[in-house]
């Protein structure tokens, strides 16, 4: 898992027109690989680590490997480690979270358990109370919800 990349430009001094991109090793920032997870693909994209959300002390987000495809992971502050969070879709096919969102100590989001269809999901930051809120379009149907916003 790679949280950032980062790529420095350089900016031309006066009379010059090339700007020039260089990779900043992350060490220079004072920044460290936190996990690996996607070893075992040879996929440029990596682990492809999304939708970040921050739910009480710890950080939730969407990752890619090829055990479990994408599913939700967690990053807790009191590890140094990030790991899977919940198998909600037992394989590699994987859920595919998304649409992260943190409802005060709530994580709201969407994905297929390969039961319900892509449907709304709420969990309270433990894997055994993270389940479908509602099924909307009732069997392995879609709702597809989307787009949440927190008011007030």
């Amino acid at each position: 898992l790679l949280l950032l990349s980062v790529v420095s430009l350089a900016a031309p001094a006066r009379g010059q027109t090339p700007v020039e991109a260089r990779e900043v090793p992350l060490e220079e920032l004072g920044l460290s690989l936190v996990r690996d997870i996607n070893r075992q693909l040879a996929d440029p994209n990596g682990a492809a680590p999304a939708e970040f959300v921050e739910l009480g002390s710890e950080l939730f987000f969407v990752a890619t490997d090829a055990n479990f495809g994408a599913e939700l992971h967690r990053l807790a502050s009191s590890a140094t480690r990030a790991a899977l969070f919940v198998d909600i879709m037992p394989g590699p096919r994987g859920a595919v979270p998304r649409n992260l969102t943190a409802l005060g100590s709530r994580l709201l989001f969407t994905c297929d358990d390969g039961v319900h269809g892509v449907e709304l999901w709420v969990s309270d930051g433990t894997p055994g109370a993270t389940h479908v809120l509602v099924d909307l379009v009732p069997g392995s149907s879609s709702s597809m919800p989307a787009e949440f916003a927190v008011l007030g």
